[in-house]
């Protein structure tokens, strides 16, 4: 699976918890359909990455700060029962140099209508979240949030 990855995103990326290694929880996908979607979450960055580093002439890191979250740790985060990242379908991150307000707006400008894009939040000016549609039915909801 790892040879699948994007050259700039890893698995190990896309499932590093510091809240898992402090607290001692496990945090693997459990299923073959988790970790592809996984991979679909890191593409997307990829693509994402790829266009704001075209669009601004320099290379602009993404740094993901929450990608897949098993039960026990979405539980501890207070995450939603239904959140995308324990299904692998969803990620938080910062693109370096860049305010969360830009970057929402260049994914509603760039990438609104295309693909798997499902929902995109700017969590209170700290970090993007991004969800990808299910694979499965590919019901995208089109939601593009602000949460303040």
């Amino acid at each position: 699976m790892k040879d699948y990855y994007p050259d700039n995103f890893s698995r190990e990326e896309m499932i590093r918890s510091e809240t898992a290694l402090r607290h001692g929880v496990t945090n693997e996908p459990h299923s073959q359909e988790h970790e592809d979607n996984l991979l679909s979450v890191a593409i997307f960055l990829q693509s994402l990455r790829d266009a704001l580093s075209e669009h601004l002439g320099r290379e602009v890191p993404i740094i993901v700060s929450s990608g897949y979250r098993s039960e026990a740790l979405n539980t501890l985060v207070g995450g939603s029962k239904r959140s995308a990242h324990s299904h692998g379908l969803a990620a938080d991150f910062r693109a370096l140099g860049l305010s969360t307000d830009f970057v929402f707006n260049f994914i509603r400008s760039h990438y609104e209508f295309e693909g798997m894009l499902d929902q995109v939040i700017d969590e209170f000016g700290s970090w993007v979240h991004v969800g990808i549609s299910q694979p499965k039915t590919g019901k995208k909801r089109w939601q593009f949030l602000l949460a303040r």
